[in-house]
């Protein structure tokens, strides 16, 4: 369905693909038959559970089929993915599952919001520690819906400990920052109070903005004016987020895009004209409006 809606416009529209990995033999084949079919990402579970192909799991060996993202047995995808040219996204699944521990312990705001950003850093962890981006150094993978503003303190942590224990850890090629600088991207709330932080670690061209609109967990009521009138990014920053970004991870051609979108459209429009999302009639009830205000002094 979604390859026949996208082919309409396939420059405009791009489809990605849910590809589970608890069958790891018909992963490989699904993911090739879809990015075959014009996929331009493939979408994977951050704590994914695994078996051989063809095996029923059997409560005993739940534990001992889970397998990160960095595990060598997933190496047929990322060649996979490097001959297609095209990215891999990691996105959050329901902090609930039983590999975060955390059930339903905790009230659904602390469930949902919370436990999101957790595997974001499990997975760049197991990707970067366990080789992955060694072993394929043309892979690009994003990292999205965890919250961007921990990730300075993640790769600090990561970089402190490749020094202090450089006697038993393995060895990389690269160290953990310059890893992800060359090969990860990473999504999540633009009104996140870190944002900024993590710009000036990796780059705003390592950001990719996603509105999760009109999604609770979105920025609301405008995602776009958000970043737009953010005072802690200047217009090559927004520019990045916006629009460099994604247009990197995805291997877009962006001036063939443009072109698509018609006179009225350029990449070098200037960023205070940009109108956000919602219609210029809009009207946000009166506490939205002054949390946006509080927000933007």
């Amino acid at each position: 369905w979604i390859r026949e809606f996208c082919s309409v416009d396939p420059i405009r529209l791009r489809w990605g693909a849910v590809i589970p990995l608890s069958d790891v033999e018909w992963s490989f084949a699904e993911a090739e038959r879809c990015l075959a079919a014009g996929a331009s990402t493939v979408m994977l579970s951050p704590v994914p559970l695994t078996k051989p192909s063809g095996t029923p799991f059997a409560s005993a060996e739940r534990e001992q089929r889970c397998v990160n993202l960095g595990h060598p047995m997933l190496d047929p995808l990322w060649q996979c993915l490097v001959r297609f040219d095209a990215p891999a996204v990691v996105h959050a699944v329901n902090p609930a599952s039983n590999a975060l521990g955390m059930g339903w312990l905790f009230a659904n705001r602390v469930q949902w919001q919370m436990g999101q950003p957790w595997q974001m850093q499990l997975a760049i962890l197991h990707m970067i520690e366990g080789g992955a981006f060694d072993r394929h150094p043309d892979l690009r993978v994003g990292f999205f819906e965890g919250d961007i503003g921990w990730l300075p303190h993640w790769l600090g942590r990561l970089e402190a400990t490749y020094d202090k224990f450089a006697l038993l850890a393995r060895h990389h090629e690269r160290r953990p920052i310059e890893t992800f600088r060359k090969q990860c991207w990473i999504s999540g709330e633009p009104a996140d109070r870190g944002l900024r932080h993590a710009v000036d670690l990796v780059g705003a061209d390592r950001l990719v903005f996603g509105s999760d609109w009109p999604h609770m967990d979105g920025a609301w009521p405008d995602p776009i004016a958000v970043v737009r009138d953010r005072a802690d990014l200047d217009d090559d920053m927004r520019r990045a987020f916006l629009c460099d970004g994604p247009a990197a991870l995805f291997g877009m051609d962006v001036p063939t895009l443009v072109a698509q979108l018609g006179e009225r459209w350029s990449p070098a429009a200037p960023l205070s004209q940009l109108g956000g999302m919602l219609p210029p009639n809009y009207r946000p009830a009166d506490g939205t409006a002054a949390a946006m205000t509080s927000w933007g002094e």
